[in-house]
């Protein structure tokens, strides 16, 4: 005779069997109470969980649960080590998770997703850091345009039209700054004057990258757009240097003397970039480089002649010059404006977990 049968909670809800006793030891894994312990006692420990779970709402916290006991930290009141421990002769807490499967699930879902959102950047295993899957971003930064607010780019040059010695005009103050001009110059003239030089120009450019924050930099590449290049000597080259300029939206003559001689990108012969149109040289960032982009500021950067930053005095001839001039901010249009480009990366924060 056919018998009806009739699904148990367990499976109406979709629950899984606890897996105990012999069989848990066969397949080395505890009981379904071992496995979610953590999980179990992070709900038992809110309002809503002893509610739910029927945990008496006393002020002492669970430190553990199994089907047929539940433990309390009584260390408060009693001292270090005392515990009180709540134990039935029936599978109470068992039974209470299986016919509120679908409350329980969901409230250790939650549980679930809280801890995965509170994960540090690294999870220390064994001594040993291991940095969580993080999310990577490429964002491109420009300098202000007059009226600056944040950043700028600009030049500052020594000029002197009887010329001077090597390391006079080298190490002298500037003598003009420019912060609004479309072109920003790099310029190394010799005079007409034996030995002499006439002008040595420096180049800046500043870019408010604060909206980095605490991202790790991968990379970072500098571009630039010529209007001229002049390479008279033929064996001239443009560095990208550090600089220290004393506002972050100006460019003074005094700034002359706050451009770096340490490297930032690898150096580029002025031969070797394109003169005019819009075609960008790319300066990608050396290790000092991406050093330098400041996630919670303004990174500066800027340019010189090769021989300026070197301290390296070219082989003197008569009214030679070796300049770049690069398209400014206030270019009219953005399409040539020089750019910051820094790929960096945040720590991995979960916004939707699917179970």
């Amino acid at each position: 005779m056919p018998k009806l049968y009739y699904p148990t909670p367990d499976e109406l809800q979709g629950a899984t069997p606890l897996v105990e006793g012999f069989w848990a030891n066969q397949n080395n894994h505890g009981t379904w109470f071992d496995i979610y312990q953590e999980l179990l006692v992070r709900l038992a420990n809110t309002d809503y969980g002893r509610d739910l779970l029927c945990i008496d709402k006393h002020p002492y916290p669970v430190i553990s649960m199994r089907k047929n006991m539940t433990q309390f930290d009584m260390s408060q009141d009693l001292g270090p080590g005392c515990t009180l421990s709540d134990v039935r002769i029936g599978a109470k807490w068992g039974n209470v998770i299986r016919y509120r499967w679908s409350h329980a699930k969901k409230a250790l879902d939650q549980m679930n997703l809280e801890i995965l959102l509170s994960l540090p950047e690294y999870i220390i295993h064994e001594g040993r850091g291991i940095p969580l899957m993080r999310g990577a971003a490429t964002t491109t930064f420009y300098p202000d345009p007059h009226t600056e607010t944040s950043s700028c780019d600009g030049w500052a040059r020594r000029l002197n039209t009887a010329g001077e010695d090597w390391s006079v005009i080298r190490t002298g103050s500037g003598t003009q700054g420019f912060a609004n001009s479309t072109d920003n110059e790099g310029v190394l003239d010799s005079d007409t004057n034996t030995n002499k030089w006439d002008n040595i120009s420096r180049d800046y450019y500043l870019f408010d990258t604060s909206a980095i924050g605490s991202d790790t930099i991968d990379s970072a590449t500098l571009s630039l757009v010529t209007t001229t290049i002049g390479d008279a000597r033929g064996n001239d080259y443009s560095a990208i240097v550090n600089t220290t300029p004393s506002s972050n939206t100006d460019i003074a003559s005094a700034d002359y003397g706050q451009s770096g001689t340490t490297l930032m990108a690898n150096t580029i012969k002025l031969s070797d970039i394109t003169e005019g149109g819009s075609t960008y040289t790319d300066f990608a960032l050396i290790t000092a480089g991406i050093n330098a982009v400041d996630g919670d500021g303004v990174t500066k950067l800027g340019g010189r002649i090769e021989a300026d930053r070197a301290d390296a005095e070219p082989t003197w001839g008569s009214n030679q010059s070796a300049n770049t001039r690069w398209r400014a901010a206030d270019t009219s249009g953005t399409s040539t404006d020089p750019k910051l480009v820094v790929a960096h990366t945040a720590a991995f924060v979960p916004r939707a977990i699917m179970f």
